[in-house]
């Protein structure tokens, strides 16, 4: 098995090895593990790309390449970079949550959607932290329980990977010994932007924004992503790519009958 692990933070931090170790641990040894990250942090870009500009690639050493560039565009470069198509993609672990409604935004997640697209299995993980975690143990619950959560997901569907779907795990701010369970539940759905722009004045007078998060992120239903590992729950979560929501175009497919029967 050859695990391609990427990040939305860059190569130098200290999460995409966290995942690195993950992925060594899923590979067994006979796999192989190869990175591509960003050559600096892009936390926010979502499934961006580099689509006007050149893209710059530096190898670090032996399977191991930075971009400069988005999480997806680490995606797009990694079979011309390696030499050969991986068999799962591992992006993360990101420093922070990526629960419901900020899967629109997430660069961690950014990159498990380019690859599904190209249909490679990915898998992406995020540890979820506040202003009372240690930052001594911040990725401790996810190198504890990443394994089990990663290897059921595989046991289970990586000889037959649902099309068009990836999946989203999130690890709580918590111990790894006040961890709870490992939940398969639905993502929380996205109802309301959670970024807001805040202005503010630099000291020559000139106006600029910092985009932000109004606050904690909030829980719809205690059974969904945020819900749960605001309760200490490890969360696992199938996503589909598919935007298109057909049943409610079933319901509103009567809106230009009259235009129809006009012409």
């Amino acid at each position: 098995m050859l695990i391609l692990v990427t990040n939305d933070d860059g190569y130098d931090a200290a999460g995409l090895w966290v995942a690195y170790d993950l992925a060594y641990k899923i590979a067994g040894k006979n796999g192989r593990i190869a990175v591509v990250a960003p050559s600096s942090e892009q936390s926010g870009v979502g499934h961006a790309m580099s689509y006007t500009k050149p893209i710059a690639t530096t190898k670090r050493r032996d399977m191991h390449f930075t971009v400069d560039g988005t999480p997806t565009d680490c995606i797009l470069l990694t079979e011309q970079l390696i030499g050969e198509k991986p068999d799962l993609v591992i992006s993360g672990v990101n420093r922070g949550h990526n629960l419901g409604p900020d899967l629109l935004y997430s660069g961690t997640v950014g990159a498990a959607i380019e690859a599904t697209a190209q249909g490679i299995p990915a898998i992406a993980l995020s540890q979820y932290y506040n202003q009372h975690s240690d930052p001594d143990i911040l990725f401790e619950t996810a190198r504890e329980f990443g394994p089990k959560a990663i290897s059921t997901v595989l046991k289970a569907y990586l000889e037959n990977w649902p099309a068009g779907r990836f999946v989203n795990i999130n690890f709580p701010a918590c111990s790894k010994d006040k961890v709870k369970s490992i939940k398969l539940c639905a993502a929380e759905v996205l109802s309301k932007s959670n970024v807001i722009a805040n202005k503010q004045e630099a000291p020559n007078g000139r106006t600029y924004f910092w985009l932000g998060h109004p606050g904690p992120i909030q829980a719809q239903s205690p059974s969904k992503d945020v819900g749960l590992v605001k309760d200490n729950h490890v969360t696992v979560s199938f996503c589909h790519l598919n935007l298109s929501d057909d049943a409610f175009n079933k319901e509103a497919s009567h809106l230009f009958e009259d235009t129809n029967e006009h012409r």
